[in-house]
């Protein structure tokens, strides 16, 4: 049977689950007096009001950290895909994008921000449906149907 305890908040008997474990200055852990629910409601005006006094030294930093989040993430897709444009050779990153073969990103990119499609990339373990095109040709794929360095190279080997 779950033991039960009852929040001094919301006075509703819960699972004893449903509150935080704390120590306490001697080291031994407690159960918090309020339930999960009623200390996250009652921490919120808290963090508001903390996020708002420091806004200007916490926002460079949150962004330098997404920034540098989203590069370490983005080398190793590149990594991964071969560090190269597929059509034309390119090799400088910061040309280099994503490029969903069957032509079906705009569905993706609709759900998720870069990062979490750079994570889910990895996490499915570089989908074979992904390649690297640098930016003229996918721009141009998704204009044209195909890059005109195919229909260049087809005229070349003809």
């Amino acid at each position: 049977m779950a033991r039960l305890r009852t929040c001094k908040l919301c006075r509703v008997k819960k699972s004893i689950d449903d509150f935080y474990r704390r120590p306490a200055p001697n080291g031994i852990m407690y159960w918090r007096w309020e339930c999960k629910s009623c200390y996250q409601k009652s921490r919120a005006g808290y963090y508001a009001d903390y996020r708002s006094e420091n806004i200007s030294r916490i926002l460079p930093r949150v962004r330098e950290y997404g920034r540098n989040r989203r590069w370490e993430l983005r080398d190793i897709v590149h990594d991964a895909y071969g560090r190269m444009c597929v059509c034309c050779g390119e090799t400088t990153d910061e040309f280099l994008t994503i490029d969903h073969i069957n032509g079906d990103g705009k569905e993706q990119r609709g759900k998720m921000n870069t990062v979490q499609h750079l994570s889910w990339i990895i996490k499915q373990g570089f989908p074979y449906d992904l390649q690297l095109l640098c930016f003229n040709c996918n721009c141009a794929k998704g204009f044209f149907g195909e890059c005109p360095h195919k229909r260049v190279f087809q005229k070349e080997t003809v």
